[in-house]
């Protein structure tokens, strides 16, 4: 029989190349906040609260700028996937006690959904939330401490290697549109929203992102089998 301990453990042990990724990727948040004149305090604040590094570093340009309402909706749109996330897996975690649960569904991140879903889906785990906070427990932290590097050693960091650094943030995009292949609206929707984000920038500073997500989510919707009725 399988006990909670064992169960949690398995779960850290498969949030491995998510906890690796995270701790070059938020190296590159805590940089990108120290960067934009963020103090500590506030670039922890946003990954220990936000915990998802595009909604991060679109808010942390934007709080640099002083914009902070075209910030916190930039962070409201980008994680507003997180409800449907979360609504996807509370089923499979049992029935804990609310609290235990909200404080859960705080450390969902798009890479710990991805990690814990289909072996959350399949039913075989005897202990389900004591697996999601396995792999919670060995992402979210990690999360935390690259922040912390990353904004400490950003004068350290020499120019050619920030540069390479930020080509993390959308290599690690690509492996996600990578994994939906051959699902092409999805790859389309990428594709839009990469050439719609710098015109919108343009023409609407500080709100370019938000309707860029905006446009990219109603183009989804459009593209979803089903969606348009059917012609008699």
């Amino acid at each position: 029989m399988t006990t909670p301990a064992r169960e949690f453990l398995k779960g850290c042990r498969d949030a491995l190349p998510v906890t690796l990724t995270f701790s070059v990727l938020f190296v590159v948040v805590g940089a990108h906040s120290q960067a934009s004149g963020l103090d500590l305090a506030q670039g922890l604040a946003l990954t220990a609260l936000v915990f998802a590094a595009p909604a991060q570093m679109a808010a942390t340009d934007l709080i640099a700028q002083g914009a902070w309402l075209p910030a916190l909706l930039a962070i409201v749109v980008i994680n507003f996937r997180f409800l449907l996330m979360s609504a996807s897996i509370t089923p499979y975690l049992g029935k804990p006690p609310r609290s235990r649960l909200l404080a859960s569904v705080q450390m969902l991140s798009a890479s710990t959904f991805a990690t814990s879903f289909i072996p959350l889906r399949e039913n075989r785990l005897q202990h389900p939330l004591r697996y999601f906070l396995g792999v919670c427990a060995a992402s979210f932290p990690t999360a935390i401490l690259a922040t912390g590097v990353g904004y400490l050693v950003q004068d350290t960091i020499p120019p050619w290697l920030q540069q390479t650094m930020t080509m993390v943030l959308p290599i690690y995009f690509v492996t996600f549109l990578a994994r939906v292949w051959p699902k092409t609206r999805f790859l389309a929707a990428g594709a839009l929203g990469l050439v719609l984000t710098p015109v919108a920038n343009s023409l609407l500073p500080g709100f370019g992102l938000i309707v860029t997500a905006l446009v990219v989510a109603a183009f989804l919707m459009l593209l979803e089998p089903g969606a348009c009725p059917k012609t008699i």
